[in-house]
């Protein structure tokens, strides 16, 4: 499956799957395969909430058991919705003051009442 070129429009891409695309991002960026787009009022949050660390141990083995990517394996996730929790890691994002990174976990183990065992769980480094 692949696509071709519309000779019309310099850099524009015509889909297999329908409609057409500029795979120029900017002067220097491509788009070279498939291209999933997160936007919203949120984002800051939902990336936050992507790259936790009770995310990337827990949430995202038991949500790409099959290695799925784009829409199907973002329906099985199940971000935190509480406006506290929201506005306190934005605050910590938009701050990136020393250990930010760090109190976005916390903030997260807090939400989901993590014990300090579990916590010690989710620091511990498996990459052995």
């Amino acid at each position: 499956m692949g696509g071709t070129f519309d000779s019309d429009i310099p850099g524009t891409f015509e889909s297999a799957t329908g409609g057409t695309f500029n795979p120029l991002l900017s002067e220097n960026w491509y788009v070279n395969n498939k291209l999933y787009l997160i936007v919203g009022d949120c984002v800051d949050y939902l990336l936050a909430f992507l790259n936790s660390k009770i995310f990337n141990r827990i949430i995202l083995p038991s949500a790409n058991l099959t290695g799925g990517k784009g829409v199907d394996f973002l329906e099985k996730i199940h971000t935190p919705k509480d406006s506290h929790l929201i506005s306190a890691v934005q605050n910590l994002v938009e701050s990136k003051g020393q250990g930010w990174e760090e109190q976005v976990d916390i903030a997260f183990n807090k939400f989901f009442g993590l014990t300090e065992e579990e916590v010690m769980f989710l620091s511990k480094d498996n990459s052995l």
